[in-house]
């Protein structure tokens, strides 16, 4: 079965972006995917009713003069279906003596 792309009313999607509840689905998580010159990429990940995770992408801009899209030249964001994945990093921390 394959699961479908949904579609948010902006307004919704930014009030998910703030942490609320919306439109029958629940905040998971915002992270940085990357950056450009101006903007920061950015993904929200929301949870509907059944359990089922969502991701949509958006721009946040890096300074106050850069605004990012957050969907608001748009009716609708549209989240495509996603699961999560637990990643392992190695990380090295410098010896000092």
């Amino acid at each position: 079965m394959r699961i479908k792309s949904v579609k948010i009313a902006a307004q919704d999607a930014r009030d998910l972006l703030d942490g609320d509840g919306a439109a029958g689905f629940e905040y998971v998580t915002d992270v940085r995917t990357g950056e450009g010159r101006w903007h920061e990429l950015r993904q929200l990940i929301v949870r509907d009713q059944a359990g089922q995770l969502y991701a949509s992408d958006y721009e946040d801009g890096l300074t106050e003069y850069q605004e990012g899209d957050r969907w608001y030249y748009q009716e609708f964001a549209e989240f495509y279906p996603v699961r999560e994945r637990e990643v392992t990093t190695v990380e090295y921390d410098r010896i000092t003596t």
